[in-house]
């Protein structure tokens, strides 16, 4: 799946509209967490017991965390999950399968 697919299946009007919370501690739908990257959310998360960021600048997406040397600039989010990796399991699949909590929503 390239990144104008992965866009297609998830970018409509009516999730846009349905997540307007900042989850703290929790776990939260693959849509909900979508709706935080494309309003320009940045976002702290752990993952197997580790803290990582996706932030977000004026060059674009970046992931960074211990052992995890900050990956290049994305300017779609989407891109980002298809192509980045944590501990050799895709973000995509990371967040679709909701082995994560959320730490903290800027």
């Amino acid at each position: 799946m390239d990144a104008a697919d992965f866009y297609k299946n998830y970018h409509t009007d009516e999730y846009h509209k349905k997540y307007d919370l900042k989850p703290i501690g929790e776990k939260i739908t693959f849509e909900h967490f979508l709706h935080l990257l494309d309003t320009g959310r940045e976002i702290e998360f752990y993952y197997e017991g580790e803290l990582y960021f996706i932030s977000d600048d004026h060059l674009g997406r970046v992931l960074s965390g211990p052992n995890h040397d900050p990956s290049p600039h994305y300017k779609d989010s989407r891109e980002l999950l298809i192509k980045e990796s944590l501990k050799g399991n895709l973000l995509l699949d990371i967040f679709e399968n909701e082995n994560y909590f959320i730490e903290t929503v800027f």
